[in-house]
């Protein structure tokens, strides 16, 4: 019988344990949605501000893609702030960052061109 009695609080200390546990599931799922949904504002607010003219110095500039010995790239902005590669990047990912990169920096015929637009 003694035994039985020491045990009468174990069950409570499970369910605290399970709440909590339970609770923290939870409370990591909230935080993974405000980020998400965070990360999703902060990528319309550049989106509005690239439409009203405010875009400079916002986003990526690419300085990484600056080469001295590039023909034109120095004199068209290509790259850095406030450069053309600002303006039109918006991938999240440093593949598509070097994508676009090539494409400023490389020529390409029309038929190309017209198709990346």
């Amino acid at each position: 019988m003694r035994f039985v009695h020491e045990l009468h609080g174990f069950g409570l200390v499970i369910a605290t344990i399970a709440a909590f546990v339970i609770l923290a599931v939870f409370h990591e799922f909230v935080l993974v949605k405000i980020r998400k949904l965070d990360a999703l504002i902060a990528f319309y607010e550049r989106g509005l501000a690239r439409l009203e003219d405010h875009w400079a110095g916002m986003g990526e500039g690419g300085e990484q893609y600056i080469s001295e010995a590039h023909p034109y790239a120095r004199d068209l902005d290509l790259f850095g702030k406030g450069s053309m590669f600002e303006l039109l990047c918006t991938f999240r990912t440093r593949a598509g960052q070097d994508k676009l990169a090539s494409w400023l920096l490389e020529p390409a015929l029309p038929a190309e061109i017209e198709s990346r637009r």
